[in-house]
């Protein structure tokens, strides 16, 4: 992007401190991940907010472009262009996943999430690898090639953008089909391809959940010795044979009624921490005990549906727990998964008999 908003092709005043100017923008907001190594509890509540608030974007972008210009000796001014086209790339393509950014971070605990992309769009990174490699190639034509690049990426990202509203389409008439009214339905965006989607429909206490292509005409069939890419795509079935499961959000019809008030309970005090995001495809998985928490106390635990099945579902899993005044206190899990972004802390987790 930072080519593309050069004035003329051939010789660049700035040489490489263009490349310089336009990585450190949009490299920058990624700096969040070092708040990590002091605090997990910390880093999980900025994810995708401090660094990428639009309140703040303006300071970032005087105070990278001082830093570049002073180092480069080219100045603040010669370096602030592409500074900002760093800084509003990767700020726009975040924007367009569906993890999204809380761009007002700082004032109001709010996401913006466009669900159009997933967050390592292979197809993406490789648009803008050939741009670059086209910029490095051909440096007398770099701001025409840096624009017909963009271009490219901008066409890529409206093919999602439309794949994702054929994704929701197909979910909300399934929930017409099946009757469920004022259903909340969600498109998630896939890796390997834009037309491998998620979708999620929310009814009440219940998500019901599904995986499509929407181009694909028959099942693929991957056997045990096929490649994981094969496995994976093999998930993914044509519309007209996708096959739905459907999560209680609160535990099953025979869970006991003080147990699903306390699931309840637990869901709604998390929902009112800074972690409630994180439980937008979560369902109830189960009570536990955390010795490390309190002995005695009984925590609820949760399920992201995305992690269901697979290898490494711990990395799925949120503990609930009962903290003072009525707030919650949330959790992941240690064990095979330990270090692997946990927070606040690293616990061990009892499995409690008769809490049904």
């Amino acid at each position: 992007m930072g080519y593309a908003l050069k004035r003329r092709n051939g010789a660049d005043p700035l040489g490489p401190w263009r490349w310089v100017a336009g990585g450190a923008g949009a490299l920058f907001a990624y700096s969040e991940c070092v708040i990590g190594l002091v605090d997990k509890g910390v880093a999980a509540e900025a994810y995708r907010s401090l660094t990428w608030s639009l309140v703040l974007l303006p300071f970032y972008a005087f105070l990278l472009a001082g830093l570049v210009g002073a180092v480069s000796r080219k100045g603040w001014s010669a370096v602030f262009t592409p500074v900002v086209a760093g800084l509003l790339s990767a700020w726009v393509l975040a924007v367009l996943t569906e993890t999204g950014v809380a761009p007002f971070a700082m004032l109001v605990n709010w996401r913006l999430a466009l669900g159009v992309l997933n967050h390592f769009d292979l197809i993406l990174a490789g648009l803008c690898v050939a741009g670059l490699a086209l910029v490095l190639a051909v440096p007398r034509f770099n701001r025409d090639l840096a624009r017909v690049a963009a271009a490219a990426v901008a066409v890529y990202v409206g093919y999602a953008g439309y794949c994702a509203y054929e994704a929701r389409s197909f979910g909300e008439h399934y929930a017409e089909t099946m009757g469920l009214k004022d259903a909340v339905v969600e498109a998630v965006p896939q890796p390997l391809s834009p037309t491998n989607w998620r979708v999620v429909v929310e009814d009440g206490g219940h998500l019901h959940d599904t995986m499509v292509n929407l181009r694909r005409k028959t099942v693929k069939v991957a056997g045990d010795k096929a490649l994981k890419i094969a496995r994976v795509e093999a998930l993914y079935r044509p519309l007209d044979k996708a096959v739905w499961r459907v999560y209680s959000r609160f535990g099953p019809s025979d869970l006991s009624a003080p147990s699903r008030r306390r699931v309840h309970g637990a869901w709604q005090a998390w929902q009112d921490t800074p972690y409630g995001w994180y439980g937008r495809y979560a369902v109830f998985d189960g009570f536990v005990g955390v010795p490390q928490v309190g002995a005695g106390i009984a925590c609820v635990v949760f399920m992201d549906l995305r992690y269901d099945g697979m290898a490494h579902a711990e990395r799925g899993t949120y503990v609930i727990c009962p903290g003072e005044g009525g707030r919650a206190r949330v959790f992941r899990p240690s064990g095979p998964a330990k270090g692997v972004g946990q927070w606040p802390g690293f616990y061990e987790l009892v499995p409690l008999a008769g809490t049904r």
